[in-house]
């Protein structure tokens, strides 16, 4: 676990198109196909990035502006804590969109 949270809340984007404008976050490889990005400063979980993929994920909580994107689905429900409903009426995957 990535956070002391039921769920987060993740922006993707094209990682070619991000640029950290106020500091870099420093990474940690956390499996053998993913690596995290998180501050050194106080160790807020920032990104979420497949080695090979071409995508960075972004909590959107650590965004000046997380409104401004919505969740569009949920992955990974099959890992939901129980007491845990989702009834928004968004798509759920029980483990990703693959």
């Amino acid at each position: 676990m990535a956070a002391g949270s039921p769920f987060v809340t993740w922006a993707e984007f094209p990682a070619g198109a991000v640029v950290f404008i106020q500091g870099k976050p420093d990474f940690y490889r956390s499996s053998d196909r993913a690596e995290r990005g998180f501050c050194a400063g106080c160790g807020t979980a920032l990104t979420f990035r497949y080695i090979k993929g071409d995508t960075i994920d972004i909590a959107t909580a650590t965004l000046d502006d997380p409104g401004a994107f919505p969740p569009q689905d949920h992955l990974w429900t099959g890992e939901k804590v129980s007491w845990l409903e989702i009834n928004d009426g968004l798509p759920q995957y029980a483990k990703g969109r693959e």
